[in-house]
């Protein structure tokens, strides 16, 4: 190998372990928070349930470079009842979510609209 090509895979190797190694994302311990995790364009669970008439702790990850965030409305109504924090990761970030009386909701991405899900409260 040639001098050249021997620092070009050094480099390109660096750059790999380097990427690996990355700090993990520190996601806030909240006692009976909810977690939720976006990654890619797709939450990690379609479905949440949760009390009702209840304030929750809804503890949400993103580990992508790209924006998300976490909006929840009645199911087959538009307008949220809950819109939170539109942020880039890796981070994290705790919603505190109202009370939602006994039904069906369906939660989403603002930023990404094919990331949808079931809030069931009950």
């Amino acid at each position: 190998m040639t001098a050249h090509l021997v620092r070009l895979v050094a480099l390109c190797l660096a750059l790999v372990l380097g990427a690996c190694s990355a700090a993990p994302v520190l996601v806030p311990a909240v006692a009976g928070g909810v977690p939720l995790v976006a990654s890619g364009t797709a939450f990690d669970r379609s479905t949440l349930t949760v009390p009702a008439n209840r304030p929750l702790s809804l503890v949400f990850e993103n580990r992508d470079g790209a924006p998300h965030n976490v909006s929840i409305a009645r199911a087959g109504e538009g307008a949220p009842l809950f819109v939170g924090e539109v942020f880039a990761g890796p981070a994290a970030r705790v919603y505190s979510v109202p009370g939602l009386p006994a039904g069906r909701y369906t939660f989403r991405c603002d930023v990404h609209v094919e990331m949808i899900g079931t809030l069931v409260s009950e």
